[in-house]
């Protein structure tokens, strides 16, 4: 496994996801405190993405849930 995440996670790709009430402030020195010393190690993987064809239209469907704080804001 050590071996693995050597091989495979690299500070310069990496992302860290937030959600929710904090102050982000905080959140930096933390962030700073744990991982700023982290340096880059070995090569950064080259993926090669196969062509994406996309759709020739969208249809978004938004369903509405009875009761849920979707339909009691769409309702108003």
């Amino acid at each position: 496994m050590v071996n693995f995440h050597k091989k495979h996670d690299f500070i310069n790709t990496a992302v860290l996801h937030f959600c929710g009430d904090f102050q982000s402030a905080k959140v930096k020195k933390l962030i700073e405190q744990e991982f700023g010393n982290w340096q880059v190690s070995g090569k950064k993987p080259q993926i090669k993405y196969p062509p994406l064809n996309l759709p020739k239209s969208i249809i978004r469907l938004n369903q509405v849930v009875p009761g849920k704080a979707q339909e009691l804001l769409s309702s108003r």
